[in-house]
């Protein structure tokens, strides 16, 4: 049969979709080790993106739509692929990006001290054991940096007391940084400051040592007090073990009025080292009398005080039955100057003096010892003057005093009575009797007077001459 059988149509409908077409892999296509690094590709919004890259160099931290969140672990050479797969399953070429992971230097530990004191001027060396031809960043909190930046090592002036932080970030040559490393450098600025060593104003055969201690957050060590006389050729320690807490101390086994005495306080600070304060050496004062109407006071400086010292204060008090010993100023003089002669002095008294420096800044003061001096009643009986002979000379007949409490003077003629009487050693007889003239001759003078002691008399003769 050579007929020709024809069967049904049958139709297939087939769909055509476009080839996906994604555009370049954009990212960056060189990164350090331990970055974590964005890709992304354009393509269609409703297709799904495959990423494939080597295991061992790099993993995934997340996919988002047509992004890639890649971590890359080690340095070397990757090629990240990329297909893009649409909805109808349809895959894109191929895409390749070749991406080089440079190495980032690895984070390592600062040397140095991470303690360090004001006894080393607060300067200290830092050094970063990273990569030759590396730049280093440093940052210094709480201080500058002296020497050395952009080096692996630097020279740090730390100015902050307390905890400070130190901080440095290694760059590479092929750009790559590492993590900043930081240390924390306690800085100990401890010091010891003597306010003043002085004797005690009722007391002064003893000297009282004050102090202050600066920056003590770190201080619980024991202190110790030195000492060194001006007749001593070294300190020796007063007291040992005090308290961190104390900030005084009452040196009894002083002789203030035999030399002038220089004091330290020490103690240690947070790095172990000697911190000493600054020397305070006290006021010795010395004076002699020059007659029964002067005296000559001298004294050694005051030593310690930045700031030095204003003025000196001459202080005394004078001892009688009479009335409670008080100090009262009685001469000031510049803070340059260690002599001064004292005219005509109380009278009639033991007189004791001090001297007192008083420092530039505030006011504070320091006393000295004390030096006493006994000026006794003193009378002086002149035996004759001339009144009336016109020459100016002599025409005053008076008693030379010092030191007198009370005073009377008394004169008589030849027959027992009185022409002159007086309670004023300033006043004198000018040789008269009931507003005349007296006759020449000898008369007699009664001298009635006390001085630190008991009532004295004194009879002499006087000859009264024309």
């Amino acid at each position: 049969n050579d007929k020709v059988c024809k069967g049904d149509t049958v139709t297939q409908t087939v769909v055509l979709n476009r080839l996906p077409e994604p555009g370049p892999i954009q990212g960056p296509d060189s990164v350090c080790s331990e970055d974590t690094v964005t890709y992304h590709v354009d393509g269609f919004a409703s297709s799904g993106f495959e990423w494939r890259f080597p295991a061992d160099k790099a993993e995934r931290v997340r996919k988002q739509g047509d992004s890639l969140f890649l971590y890359v672990k080690e340095a070397g050479d990757i090629t990240l692929r990329l297909t893009e797969v649409t909805k109808d399953s349809c895959l894109s070429p191929v895409k390749r990006m070749p991406i080089r992971i440079k190495q980032r230097p690895q984070p390592r530990s600062i040397e140095g001290k991470d303690t360090v004191c004001l006894t080393s001027g607060l300067r200290e060396t830092y050094r970063y054991p990273g990569t030759e031809n590396s730049r280093f960043d440093w940052q210094v909190e709480g201080g500058t940096i002296e020497a050395g930046a952009g080096s692996s090592t630097i020279t740090a002036k730390w100015l902050s007391h307390g905890n400070n932080q130190l901080t440095v970030r290694e760059v590479a040559l092929n750009g790559c940084s590492s993590e900043p490393v930081s240390t924390t450098v306690t800085v100990d600025k401890l010091s010891v400051n003597v306010d003043r060593a002085t004797t005690i104003p009722d007391q002064p055969d003893q000297v009282r040592l004050e102090w202050k201690i600066d920056k003590p957050s770190y201080f619980t060590t024991e202190q110790a007090v030195k000492r060194r006389g001006s007749q001593a050729s070294g300190f020796q320690t007063l007291a040992d073990g005090l308290p961190s807490t104390k900030r005084n101390y009452r040196d009894q086994a002083a002789s203030p009025g035999e030399q002038a005495y220089t004091y330290s306080v020490q103690t240690f600070n947070l790095c172990r080292d000697l911190v000493s304060s600054e020397q305070h050496r006290t006021s010795w004062l010395k004076g002699e009398k020059q007659d029964e109407r002067s005296l000559k006071l001298n004294w050694t400086a005051y030593q310690g005080w930045e700031s030095a010292v204003r003025k000196y204060e001459i202080l005394r008090r004078t001892t009688s039955q009479d009335r409670e010993p008080d100090y009262e100023v009685v001469e000031e003089v510049t803070g340059d100057q260690q002599t001064f002669k004292l005219e005509s002095p109380a009278a009639g008294a033991t007189q004791c003096y001090r001297i007192r420096a008083v420092r530039n800044s505030d006011g504070t003061f320091s006393w000295s010892n004390e030096l006493c001096r006994d000026f006794p009643a003193y009378v002086y009986i002149p035996d004759a003057f001339t009144p009336w002979d016109d020459n100016g000379i002599n025409d005053t007949f008076r008693i030379t005093t010092a030191n007198l409490k009370q005073y009377k003077m008394e004169i008589y003629n030849r027959w027992g009575a009185k022409v002159f009487e007086t309670s004023d050693p300033e006043s004198g007889w000018d040789g008269t009797h009931n507003g005349e003239p007296a006759p020449a001759g000898i008369y007699v003078v009664k001298v009635r007077f006390r001085g630190n002691n008991a009532t004295q008399e004194r009879t002499a003769t006087l000859e009264l001459l024309r």
